[in-house]
C-alpha cells in the first residue's frame, strides 16, 4: 500500500506541476512540489518505511523494493523541482542518481517528469486516507490522555460499514505499527462503549478505553482542578447577573451575553462531574 500510494501521489503532483507551468503559475507549481515532498513523501512515506526497514523478519527483497521506491521517488522529485531550485537539486541528484544506476552528466539533461495515468491508484489513495485519519485520531487521544508512545493501546471502532471494515483490514498492520496499537475491535452501532477517550474519523467513532491506561486518582485530581476553575468562573457571572443594578444598567446585549456564558459554564460543570463519576467507578 505505501509504495502504491506514494507513486500514485507522485503522478498527481506531476500533473499539478504540468498544469501550473502551462498556465504560467509558478507559485502553484512550487506549492504542488512543496506539498508533495513535505506533506506526503517526508511526513508519511518515509515514516511508513521505517517499520519495514527496521524489522528483522522482513525479507531483504522487500526491503530492497522499499529502498528503490524511496530513492526513485526522491529522484523524480528532484527533477520536478529543478527549474525552481536548480543548484540544490543538482547537488543532491549528483549523489542520488548513481545509487539508481542513472547515467548522466547533469540533472539539466535528464527527462522532465511526466505523469503516467496507469500508475494512479485510487484504491491505494482511499486506503491511505483511512490510515492517515485513524493514526491522527489515535495520536490525538494519546496526547489528550498523556500516554507515552511506548504504550500499546486497544482501539474500538464504531459506525463502520462492511466496505470500511475491509479497508481497515488492509491497513491494519501499518496502523498498528505506526499508531502503536495493540488491538482493533469493532463495536455494533448501538453498543455502548466503556469509559473512553474518543475521536472521530469521518462518520466513524474511535475509542480508547481508559481503564488500565490512566491512574484514576491522578485523573480525578486533574479534573477537580478543572472543576474548581470552571466553578469560580460560573459563580462570578452568576453573582454579576444576581446584581439588580448590573442587570438594570447594562445593555441588553451584554446581559444576554453573560447569560450565554453562564449556561456554557453550567454545561461544562455537568460534563466534568459526569466524567469524575465515571472515573471514580474505574
Amino acid at each position: 500500500l505505501p509504495e502504491q500510494w506514494i507513486v500514485s501521489r507522485l503522478q498527481k503532483a506531476e500533473q499539478a506541476v504540468q498544469t501550473a507551468f502551462a498556465t504560467y503559475r509558478l507559485d502553484l507549481a512550487a506549492q504542488a512540489i512543496y506539498e508533495f515532498i513535505w506533506n506526503e513523501y517526508c511526513d508519511w512515506y518515509v515514516e511508513l518505511t521505517k517499520p519495514v526497514l527496521n524489522d528483522e523478519n522482513v525479507s531483504e527483497e522487500r526491503k530492497a523494493e522499499v529502498r528503490r521506491v524511496l530513492l526513485s521517488v526522491m529522484e523524480a522529485s528532484l527533477r520536478l523541482a529543478h527549474p525552481l531550485m536548480p543548484y540544490l537539486t543538482e547537488e543532491i541528484w549528483q549523489t542520488l542518481a548513481p545509487k539508481l544506476n542513472i547515467v548522466g552528466e547533469t540533472i539539466m539533461l535528464a527527462q522532465y517528469p511526466v505523469a503516467d495515468q496507469a500508475l494512479i491508484n485510487d484504491q491505494a489513495e482511499a486506503d491511505m486516507q483511512w490510515l492517515q485519519g485513524l493514526i491522527g485520531a489515535v495520536r490525538n487521544i494519546r496526547g489528550e490522555m498523556g500516554l507515552g508512545n511506548a504504550r500499546l493501546l486497544p482501539v474500538l471502532l464504531q459506525n463502520t460499514t462492511d466496505a470500511e471494515k475491509a479497508q481497515i483490514a488492509r491497513i491494519e498492520p501499518l496502523f498498528k505499527a505506526l499508531a502503536k496499537v495493540e488491538s482493533i475491535t469493532f463495536l455494533a452501532d448501538a453498543e455502548q462503549p466503556p469509559l473512553s477517550s474518543s475521536s472521530v474519523v469521518g462518520h466513524v467513532s474511535v475509542f480508547v478505553p481508559m481503564k488500565g491506561l490512566i491512574d484514576p486518582k491522578a485523573e480525578l485530581g486533574r479534573l477537580q482542578k478543572d472543576l474548581d476553575k470552571v466553578q469560580k468562573q460560573h459563580d462570578q457571572i452568576a453573582t454579576k447577573l444576581g446584581n439588580e443594578g448590573f442587570v438594570a444598567k447594562a445593555p441588553a446585549a451584554v446581559v444576554e451575553g453573560e447569560k450565554v456564558k453562564l449556561a456554557e459554564f453550567a454545561d461544562q460543570l455537568a460534563k466534568i462531574k459526569a466524567n469524575m463519576e465515571q472515573i471514580a467507578a474505574l
